[in-house]
């Protein structure tokens, strides 16, 4: 029995460009975060756009530190993914379990509905929730 041998072409020169292009089109948009991260505000703000980092400060990542509560958000979240996660470990398989077994009027409907709730990222769900 004789196997299909595939060759493979090598691509072209502008192949090449079109990637190195778009390469460079993606990375900017970091590339000038960071670097606009480590200037100072007035740099910020008198060349929004410009290459060259001037003089480097950490200063932004200080006040960053000093200002915002990193320590509460960390808990918040880990808060969140463990109640949520706990949730869906012990109600998904009992949900699972009554859809593959039991065939009752408006079984696709409330599949529907659990599949939604569960693409639904966890922030739309507690907006939706807590804010009223």
């Amino acid at each position: 029995m004789r196997h299909k041998s595939y060759s493979q072409t090598r691509p072209s020169p502008w192949q090449y460009v079109v990637l190195a292009g778009l390469a460079v089109l993606f990375v900017y948009p970091i590339w000038w975060a960071i670097s606009s991260s480590l200037k100072p505000a007035n740099d910020i703000v008198r060349s929004p756009l410009s290459f060259s980092p001037g003089s480097l400060t950490l200063d932004n990542y200080r006040a960053m530190l000093d200002d915002v509560p990193l320590g509460t958000g960390f808990l918040n979240t880990l808060l969140v993914v463990a109640v949520k996660g706990t949730l869906t470990m012990c109600l998904c398989p009992l949900a699972g379990y009554a859809f593959a077994k039991y065939r009752f009027p408006g079984r696709n409907l409330l599949f529907g509905i659990l599949m939604l709730t569960l693409m639904l990222p966890t922030l739309v769900l507690i907006t939706r929730c807590c804010c009223r």
